[in-house]
């Protein structure tokens, strides 16, 4: 087993540049973040500057940043297990077990996972050291704050991202080991096209629990302050709860976005494929829903906070917030959308062959990746919407008020034009020469 581990790792590199490059740049963030709070926390039993500020800050920063990270490394490791389906039913069918398939799944995954999280972790560490130097020039924050180098830090991040990762592979190494030798044979996906009684159950929890911390935000609390955690809270819970629903809550929300494109042949195409495949539209619009759905919320009503004269909400540590949980949303977007259409290099041939020109099969691709952006941008809107209506019943203020639309607009178009983008340059390189992609009968 562990030949063939190595093996795959060595010879297959492509494979596993995508979970790599999600569970690296998840570790990098989650250090990242984890290194500045250490450090308020350490300089503030040292100094004689008070900087209770900063740690709530740098708490706050820190939440959002590692549950996206933690959020994109799971969808991602989850996602390169599943588009190995195939993979593994040939291994089923030359007389490996389903234990032994998980086995190999879980094992390379978690070798993958750790010398992505050691690098990242570790490439971390000086840009926490320069972002100290940025934080101690801004006027709320103490003039002696620097980075102070601390072996927790480093330790949880490596340890919960590569934890994080193999329970991902577990979990998907399970459907994984269940490939039927016959799709090696026939060419098949039969990846299981309904949820499974777990994901069903987690996802309901987690949904319910989003609705439940929304109906008490608005209830019982009046606090300002307080009412924006809530926001993140109950974004960050009906988040979870959504993603383990998935394709149940993808499907009917693409078959809405997608009706515009169905004008044209090339449009009607990648919306039929988009509402078809909810899996596959899920793994690009996931990342996009936590971008909106966390970003607006937090915007919003961080704006309305400060419009009503509360102290602590400090605005610059929100759009540095919304800076890095973009730039980490963008590259999942892009590692997803490419990770999912170069293992459609035989559809794609097959649209080819049946006399799609190579412009007509990147158009139908880029339109798919554009219809998942939106859907994921439409998921996070309702989502933002929803844990801000409860701000607005707590505090007072106008729900209609608090909207940006200028934010929605911009961040719905920049994951757009991301989606788009990474599906031209993918599509382009896959689909080489049909008839080598694509047996005919």
């Amino acid at each position: 087993m562990n030949g063939l581990v190595g093996a795959d790792l060595r010879h297959r590199t492509g494979v596993f540049v995508g979970t790599f490059v999600a569970v690296g740049f998840g570790a990098a963030l989650f250090s990242l973040c984890a290194a500045l709070f250490t450090s308020a926390i350490i300089l503030n039993g040292e100094s004689s500057e008070d900087y209770v500020g900063p740690i709530a800050v740098f708490a706050t920063m820190g939440a959002i940043s590692v549950f996206a990270s933690l959020f994109v490394v799971a969808s991602t490791v989850a996602l390169s297990v599943e588009q190995r389906r195939a993979d593994m039913a040939l291994l089923r069918s030359v007389g490996a077990t389903p234990r032994q398939v998980r086995r190999l799944v879980i094992r390379e995954m978690g070798v993958v996972s750790l010398v992505a999280t050691v690098i990242g972790t570790l490439a971390a560490l000086p840009v926490a050291d320069a972002m100290a130097g940025v934080f101690a020039g801004i006027d709320d924050m103490p003039s002696e704050f620097e980075y102070r180098r601390h072996i927790l830090p480093v330790g949880v991040s490596l340890a919960a991202t590569w934890l994080v990762a193999v329970l991902a592979a577990v979990s998907s190494a399970r459907a994984a080991g269940a490939a039927s030798p016959a799709e090696a044979m026939t060419g098949s996906d039969g990846a299981p096209r309904r949820l499974g009684i777990t994901r069903w159950v987690i996802g309901s929890i987690f949904t319910a629990g989003g609705l439940a911390l929304i109906i008490v935000s608005a209830t019982t609390n009046d606090d300002p302050g307080l009412a924006i955690g809530y926001v993140f809270m109950a974004s960050a819970t009906a988040l979870i709860g959504v993603s383990m629903l998935g394709p149940v809550v993808v499907r009917p929300t693409a078959r809405l976005v997608s009706l515009p494109f169905r004008a044209t042949t090339t449009g009607s195409i990648a919306a039929m494929n988009a509402v078809a495949d909810a899996r596959r539209t899920a793994a690009t619009a996931g990342p996009v829903a936590l971008m909106m759905a966390i970003n607006v919320g937090m915007v919003q009503a961080t704006v309305a906070a400060n419009d009503m004269g509360t102290e602590g909400s400090q605005m610059w540590s929100l759009w540095i917030m919304i800076a890095i949980s973009v730039g980490f949303a963008a590259i999942a977007v892009v590692n997803t959308t490419a990770m999912t259409i170069v293992r459609r290099r035989t559809e794609l041939a097959s649209l080819r062959l049946a006399g799609a020109t190579p412009a007509q099969t990147r158009r139908s691709s880029q339109t798919e990746a554009v219809i998942a952006a939106l859907t994921g941008s439409a998921i996070g809107v309702v989502i933002a919407t929803a844990a801000c209506w409860a701000f607005a019943v707590a505090t007072g203020v106008s729900l209609i008020g608090m909207f940006e639309p200028a934010l929605i607009g911009g961040l719905a178009g920049f994951a757009m034009v991301l989606a788009a983008g990474s599906a031209h340059v993918a599509a382009r390189r896959a689909i080489g020469d049909p008839t080598l992609l694509v047996e005919v009968e």
